[in-house]
């Protein structure tokens, strides 16, 4: 059963693009698509389709993303079109159609280049490695994520398609077995990179738990696979949870927990049903089936490699048929179904040879050889070694160059060739001894590495802690700042609230003066007729004139010291204003010194600025005759607080006032209100 061990890193599938809707959604889009003439309408609803869509429906995906170029073209918004090339390649990836889906990335790079948008080449060139990592082509995939890197700046926008370029990056340090670099680069990910999304955070987290599996960290793999499954489940990430899910089984297997495996392999299988995925549900059937030759329930692990195959039959790919060809061989040469074990494992091979997967093709000829072997048919067996050790030595697959010796050493001790079977066991021997202290270097490393890892972990702690503090002393001081700057923003506005409720009494108390001084020259004017009526002596005439007389100047003395008060204080704003706007204000004051209306500071606004109140009026009908008023002020450039005070109301409803204003001057964010209405 070793071969199972060798083999198990062909359950884990990549799910980068995955989607998570469900038909219910799906047709509601669909129904809302049919009929929509509006393109840009139309475009929001592909591009929406396009990405929830599920894997098995790569045929209507491939259609709506056919549209959506189209439209993308027409509405010349190159942006939804490199979106669009981009899901259509994805969609064909899932059909290993590979030079279509080529031709789609190549699309989106040349859309990118065309339009020199550094995020669309990265991306195009970020989505060709990838797609040559999953041919296998690991350098050429290198070569182009290295290019992607080239494009990568510090933008918001593009820090998502970098980390997803360092993700695969680290992706490729595990295919080639340097599993710490991997682990570097994927924390780098995590510890560096401002990630405004969680499903790359839990597609870092998943491929540490990959490499720590390499590493035989298990337990460590299963920390990082849960911290990714609770991402998925806060998101709603219903695809890459499962996928999580079956690598948390995979990992179990590892472990040789078989029942713990098969748990996490089932909730698995539940989701996949759930959300219908059926690709991913089929190579969680297989590791189902994996697991259960594990613990020899064989009619039952059959099964499950059945279902797989019906639905990797059902859903037009054959990237699992070869693992299940192997294990239905190992399975029937187990329960001594010769012949079907000898099919399925030439089936394999066949399959592995067509396909070009280098890796296949090795592991069903050391599985011919073991088979043929074990039936004792040494002829064939020696042919197979042969066969399995050249390939092995081509790719460097050591443990198999390690199983092709001691193959061909029992196959030639089958045949009676003692003294060529003694050459291949010392080979066998001097390569398994090898093979031990590179397990040994490698295991070393490993313990280095946790033990460097723990340390920067501790040390990233402390930072945190020490950060944490730092941040907590600054949010008390910045607090305590704040209320003192906000205690004092309020005495000012207190301060203000009080000069103008001054003002308003003053100016109420000389009104009154002004009225009881229009009231004693009536009483006066009565009096004195009243007197003439009466024909009073000129002694008692002249005595009561000249009583009221004396009241009449008592009153005027406190009128003109009001006025003088009032003077005084309008005198100190006219102080304040600027040289250039000292004839308006001039206005403004003799209007609140006469108390003359609106219309009247209108008319001399206009003599001012002649032609403005009604060039404003032209270009902006919406404007009231309030925001003209509050744009006469603007435009002699009063403060805030002395506009404020003027129209009697608070600095907060001025802002609200200016903020309406701009909007009914369809102003941009960057333009300045005042230095528009000076330049206008």
């Amino acid at each position: 059963m070793h071969y199972l061990k060798r083999f198990s890193s062909l359950f884990l599938f990549s799910c980068l693009l995955a989607s998570t809707a469900f038909t219910n959604n799906v047709d509601s889009l669909l129904n809302e698509l049919s009929g929509l003439k509006n393109n840009a309408k139309r475009l929001d609803i592909l591009e929406e389709l396009c990405d929830i869509l599920p894997t098995d429906s790569t045929e209507l995906a491939i259609q709506l993303c056919d549209e959506g170029i189209e439209i993308s073209k027409i509405e010349k918004d190159f942006r939804r079109k490199a979106h669009f090339h981009f899901t259509k390649g994805f969609f064909f990836e899932i059909l290993t159609k590979w030079e279509e889906t080529e031709i789609q990335y190549d699309s989106v790079l040349s859309i990118g280049l065309n339009q020199q948008s550094f995020n669309v080449i990265a991306k195009g060139y970020y989505a060709l490695g990838n797609m040559q990592i999953k041919r296998g082509n690991i350098d050429k995939a290198k070569s182009y994520l290295d290019s992607a890197i080239t494009y990568l700046t510090e933008d918001e926008e593009i820090q998502e398609v970098k980390a997803f370029v360092y993700h695969r990056m680290g992706d490729i340090q595990h295919i080639k077995g340097d599993y710490i670099k991997a682990i570097e680069l994927y924390k780098l990910i995590v510890d560096s990179f401002k990630l405004e999304s969680e499903k790359i955070r839990a597609l870092v987290y998943r491929g540490l738990a990959k490499s720590n599996n390499r590493l035989s960290n298990y337990n460590q793999a299963i920390q990082y696979q849960l911290k990714a499954i609770e991402i998925c489940r806060d998101i709603g990430l219903g695809r890459l949870e499962a996928s999580i899910l079956n690598d948390v089984g995979t990992t179990y297997l590892n472990l040789k927990e078989w029942d713990k495996a098969i748990e996490y392999f089932e909730t698995s299988i539940e989701l996949c049903k759930k959300g219908n995925i059926l690709s991913l549900m089929a190579s969680v059937y297989h590791n189902l089936g994996s697991a259960n030759i594990r613990k020899e329930n064989f009619s039952l692990a059959m099964d499950y490699l059945n279902k797989s195959l019906e639905l990797n039959n059902q859903i037009g790919t054959d990237r699992e048929l070869i693992p299940i060809a192997i294990n239905m061989a190992y399975v029937a040469e187990l329960r001594g179904e010769v012949a079907f074990a000898k099919n399925q494992y030439l089936k394999a091979l066949k399959m592995a040879q067509e396909k070009g997967h280098k890796g296949f093709e090795l592991g069903a000829l050391v599985y011919l050889s073991t088979f043929n072997l074990g039936i004792e048919d040494y002829s064939e067996s020696l042919k197979y070694s042969k066969l399995s050790l050249e390939l092995a030595t081509q790719i460097k697959d050591k443990d198999n160059m390690s199983n092709s010796y001691l193959n061909l050493s029992e196959s030639y001790a089958g045949l009676k060739e003692h003294d060529k079977a003694y050459e291949y066991l010392v080979l066998a021997k001097s390569y398994n001894d090898s093979l031990r202290e590179e397990k040994k270097r490698i295991e070393i490393a490993r313990l280095e590495n946790n033990f460097n890892m723990e340390n920067k972990q501790k040390e990233f702690d402390l930072q945190q802690k020490e950060l944490s503090f730092v941040k907590r002393q600054k949010e008390l001081t910045d607090y305590k700042n704040n209320m003192l700057i906000g205690s004092l923003i309020l005495l000012f506005f207190l301060s203000i609230l009080l000069i103008i409720n001054y003002r308003k009494r003053n100016q109420l108390k000389v009104k009154q003066l002004a009225l009881e001084n229009d009231l004693l020259a009536n009483k006066r004017e009565l009096i004195e007729e009243r007197l003439k009526k009466e024909e009073f002596s000129k002694k008692d005439y002249k005595n009561k004139l000249e009583e009221l007389t004396k009241r009449m100047i008592l009153k005027n003395e406190e009128y003109g010291k009001m006025e003088k008060d009032l003077e005084r204080m309008k005198d100190e704003k006219y102080l304040q204003l600027t040289k250039e706007t000292k004839s308006a204000a001039e206005a403004v004051l003799q209007i609140s010194q006469s108390k003359e209306d609106w219309d009247t500071f209108m008319e001399y606004f206009q003599e001012n600025y002649h032609g403005y109140i009604e060039k404003l009026k032209t270009a902006y009908k919406s404007l009231t005759p309030y925001d003209l008023r509050l744009c006469a002020l603007l435009r002699i450039n009063l403060t805030t607080k002395e506009i404020a005070a003027i129209l009697n109301i608070t600095p907060a409803s001025l802002r609200t006032s200016k903020y309406r204003l701009r909007k009914k001057l369809n102003l941009e964010e960057e333009n300045n209100l005042i230095d528009f209405l000076l330049e206008f």
